[in-house]
């Protein structure tokens, strides 16, 4: 549910033991990153050295900044095998371990003041993902700006962020082609071979007041106490979401394995499909051969290989509420959904 944070701390009493010698002593567990005052924090229970939370203590104790994947962190390799792990219940023991190596109290969580959040979710979709991205169209309003990436949609204004994407091929993207891959690679493959697993994930950002009037959770200790709130956050965040009923419909062919004529066959169906029925039978009627044309383009529907889409906002939601109710279940938040998250949020799940 909660991956990317990004929180920092002024409170002296808390911080004032962050000295330059507290990580000189530590080397190994702190690693130098580009200045005396950044560092990465490795998790010794599970290193990777990709997976590091960037630490930086400005002034050496007189302004602390915290920012990285808590997931990928906490998790370390297991992040790349378990697809599905929305880290929901390990957040709690995550934030323990950090802070306990930061020589911080839990105590004094109440002091981190959150300034960036992702909340998300990977979602098992009953549609291909590229096709429910190329069905979303939009968010909330214009003030959201597209942010071009292939084989993401993404939206994104000043204090708020929304993205989609392809989870398994984002994970599998740097070794699905690799001849020799790990254990824990192979095993990915096989595990998610033909799974389609939407990325959904809302970014709050800005300043701790900012956070603190959209999520109702403002500092790291609130994250903890009042997790469930991230579960209205996200399903009232995603009622705004646009999608488009232009492709409801469309004829959608899986590419993978055709021959170069089922493409082509495939390429002049939607054309067809993108004129329109109208538009079609007026062309065809002023043709020379009108008769023939019409067989020609019956046969066409009937011999590629196309199935028709009908995946709508509402198939989403469906899907999404489905995985909501797992994941509450996981994170022991499940009364929220047989109440209906009953903390005032928008639409009932």
């Amino acid at each position: 549910m909660t991956d990317n944070i990004l929180f920092w701390c002024v409170e002296i009493s808390v911080i004032k033991h962050l000295t330059k010698s507290f990580f000189e002593e530590q080397k190994g567990l702190y690693e130098n990153f580009n200045n005396e005052h950044t560092f990465k924090l490795y998790n010794p229970d599970n290193y990777h050295a990709k997976n590091y939370m960037r630490i930086s203590s400005v002034g050496f104790g007189r302004f602390l900044t915290v920012r990285g994947s808590l997931r990928k962190w906490y998790l370390g390799d297991d992040s790349i095998g378990d697809t599905l792990n929305d880290f929901t219940y390990e957040y709690e023991d995550a934030i323990k371990l950090l802070l306990s190596l930061l020589g911080i109290k839990y105590s004094k969580a109440k002091y981190l003041n959150i300034a960036r959040l992702e909340i998300g979710i990977n979602v098992v979709v009953s549609e291909k993902c590229s096709e429910i991205l190329h069905r979303f169209i939009g968010y909330r309003s214009v003030h959201y700006e597209p942010a071009p990436r292939r084989g993401y949609k993404k939206f994104e204004s000043k204090g708020f962020n929304l993205t989609m994407y392809n989870k398994v091929l984002e994970i599998s993207k740097d070794f699905q082609k690799k001849r020799i891959k790990t254990e824990i690679q192979k095993r990915f493959l096989k595990e998610n071979e033909g799974k389609d697993i939407l990325r959904i994930e809302f970014t709050a950002k800005g300043s701790h007041t900012k956070i603190k009037n959209r999520l109702g959770i403002g500092t790291v200790a609130e994250s903890v106490t009042y997790f469930g709130l991230f579960y209205i956050f996200f399903w009232d965040s995603l009622q705004d979401i646009q999608f488009t009923d232009m492709y409801c419909n469309e004829p959608i062919l899986d590419a993978e394995g055709r021959t170069q004529k089922e493409i082509l066959d495939f390429v002049k169906l939607y054309g067809i499909f993108m004129l329109g029925e109208e538009r079609v039978k007026e062309m065809i009627d002023v043709s020379k051969n009108p008769r023939n044309t019409r067989r020609v383009i019956k046969m066409l529907q009937n011999n590629t290989k196309a199935r028709y889409g009908s995946y709508s906002k509402e198939s989403l939601m469906k899907d999404v509420r489905r995985q909501l109710i797992l994941s509450m279940q996981k994170s022991g938040w499940l009364h929220l959904a047989k109440e209906g998250l009953p903390l005032s949020p928008k639409v009932a799940i």
